[in-house]
């Protein structure tokens, strides 16, 4: 995973599937700014290892 806001009509990768719903996060189409800012929080939380953190606290087996 590259902590990538998914574009509409692409499948989440596979680090973001918790459940067998489907999740996403909704911007505005013109809004590049927000959505980079976005993708390099999600980064930046994976990469500090905070992502798997609160994955198996709250969604490990």
């Amino acid at each position: 995973g590259e902590g990538a806001a998914a574009e509409a009509g692409q499948d989440a990768p596979d680090y973001l599937t918790l459940t067998v719903e489907n999740y996403g996060i909704a911007f505005r189409e013109d809004d590049d700014e927000f959505l980079e800012a976005v993708n390099e929080a999600l980064a930046a939380v994976k990469e500090s290892g905070t992502y798997d953190e609160i994955y198996n606290e709250y969604f490990a087996g």
